[in-house]
């Protein structure tokens, strides 16, 4: 797993942890999941990449589940505040970039701040899946429901279509899709000479060519969207 993109470690499987799960199961994030009750394990195992039944606030089960080769973690853990404390200085002494944790008081909230720790305040389903999305940029963000079983997402581009024009692509005969727009990740300079960066919206045409970091607006329905985020060609 060490060196690989988007592995992540999700350390409390309640309602939350969950949904972050099942969420992240849509991108090609590495997903370890770690929880020490055994039934809330084995709820994730189709979701996760790794399911781990342990105790997350001894440093060696965190540290034999791979949690130093992730690129983030988030402590998901719920009530108890303790826990979810100590879990998040054992991810810190393991050395992970970035660290989430769930905040269930105002108290809980300011010690993860003195901590240097980026927080997840809203303990619920969609804000599990936006999370989900902002870490792999290859989640579906679904915008709307449109008839006959379309929806309206914006998503991130599979690896296997990244510097390729949309003409080669051919998303409406191969995959029943529309890409009816781009935000494409920009960057410029102030009048100081200090970097800049903005997202600027592209209509695009067959000769688009689609990059890595580019969010792309499509119309698909929902078995269309599975294949175009397998990234077959």
């Amino acid at each position: 797993m060490a060196g690989q993109n988007n592995s992540i470690a999700i350390i409390g499987l309640g309602i939350f942890g969950q949904f972050l799960c099942e969420a992240l199961s849509e991108t090609d994030a590495y997903v370890v999941a770690i929880d020490s009750d055994l039934s809330n394990v084995t709820t994730v195992e189709g979701w996760a990449s790794r399911a781990v039944a342990g105790d997350a606030t001894d440093l060696q089960v965190l540290h034999e589940a791979g949690v130093a080769s992730c690129d983030i973690a988030i402590i998901a853990i719920g009530e108890n505040t303790e826990a979810s404390l100590i879990a998040a200085l054992n991810v810190q002494e393991l050395g992970v970039p970035q660290i989430y944790a769930r905040a269930v008081t105002e108290m809980h909230r300011k010690i993860l701040k003195k901590l240097g720790i980026l927080e997840v305040i809203n303990p619920e389903a969609r804000e599990a899946r936006r999370l989900a999305v902002e870490l792999t940029r290859q989640g579906v963000e679904r915008l709307a429901e449109l008839e006959d079983g379309y929806s309206f997402v914006v998503m991130g581009v599979p690896a296997r279509m990244t510097d390729k024009a949309l003409k080669e692509l051919d998303f409406r005969n191969r995959y029943g899709a529309n890409i009816v727009g781009i935000r494409r990740p920009e960057e410029t300079y102030d009048s100081e000479g200090g970097a800049m960066l903005f997202t600027r919206f592209v209509l695009p045409d067959a000769q688009t060519i689609l990059r890595r970091d580019d969010r792309i607006l499509v119309i698909a329905r929902e078995e269309d969207l599975r294949e175009i985020q397998r990234g077959k060609l």
